[in-house]
């Protein structure tokens, strides 16, 4: 576990942390390559169970899962579950919902690519 991994579980640990910090935190995490994606799933589930209501927390997640190529189903069940966390602004539901249709259009295009390969 690296220094900033330590830090970043001791925070956890003591307290809540504000959605944008977990928020920056894991996009720092991410692009630095400091963590392996099955663990980086892991620390966004633990940053959506501290902030639930957090709509940029659940795209950064769906980003993430897009990058690291995971299967369509998780993506959508992921935002899915955005959808269904309790969110109520007209605002919020509308960034997943063009959030949703960004990565469908995306999981089309590379299935159309790989169909075009073959």
């Amino acid at each position: 576990m690296s220094c900033n991994q330590l830090e970043l579980d001791n925070d956890c640990r003591s307290h809540s942390l504000p959605s944008g910090v977990w928020a920056d935190a894991l996009i720092h995490l991410e692009v630095t390559n400091r963590m392996p994606y099955n663990s980086l799933l892991a620390w966004y589930r633990r940053a959506l169970s501290c902030c639930p209501y957090s709509v940029r927390l659940w795209c950064q997640l769906a980003d993430c899962q897009l990058r690291h190529g995971a299967p369509w189903p998780a993506v959508r069940d992921t935002l899915d579950a955005a959808l269904n966390s309790g969110l109520h602004s007209e605002s919020d539901l509308a960034l997943l919902d063009a959030k949703l249709r960004f990565c469908a259009a995306v999981y089309f295009y590379r299935n159309l690519l790989e169909t075009k390969r073959h």
